[in-house]
């Protein structure tokens, strides 16, 4: 998720997405993965409180909401969202690959969220169609 795109019409796409799935889910909770480089400024508590409203949670519901996602660190990222109760939204800047940089979550990422003490509904957003080449 990049500050620069807060509001854009893909953000009220995930909201209503999220509001259709109504009893579906439970104690939903967003996981950002923030890219900006200087994420505890431009994240403050008006932009986490504007980006939860747009996905109709609280502002405290999203996880990680004060944490630069940056490569290196996605291990210690994901497992100190693993253990959380609910089901969880993951908003990556870009969606799904195997490749490993900051715009993307990897699918060993979802398989740490999806721990098998949980049961839990995941939802990822994905920002493009991607074809094999």
């Amino acid at each position: 998720m990049n500050h620069g795109h807060l509001g854009d019409a893909f953000d009220h796409w995930k909201g209503y997405f999220i509001s259709r799935l109504g009893g579906t889910v439970r104690d939903l909770r967003a996981v950002p993965m923030f890219t900006d480089e200087n994420c505890v400024r431009v994240w403050n508590g008006r932009a986490v409180a504007a980006y939860a409203g747009l996905l109709g949670i609280s502002a405290a519901d999203v996880l990680q909401s004060k944490v630069r996602f940056r490569n290196g660190d996605r291990a210690e990222y994901f497992d100190g969202v693993a253990t959380v109760h609910g089901d969880l939204f993951v908003d990556p800047d870009t969606g799904i690959s195997v490749r490993g940089d900051h715009k993307h979550v990897r699918p060993g990422d979802l398989a740490t969220l999806l721990r098998p003490d949980r049961e839990r509904v995941l939802i990822v957003y994905q920002h493009a169609h991607r074809v094999r080449q």
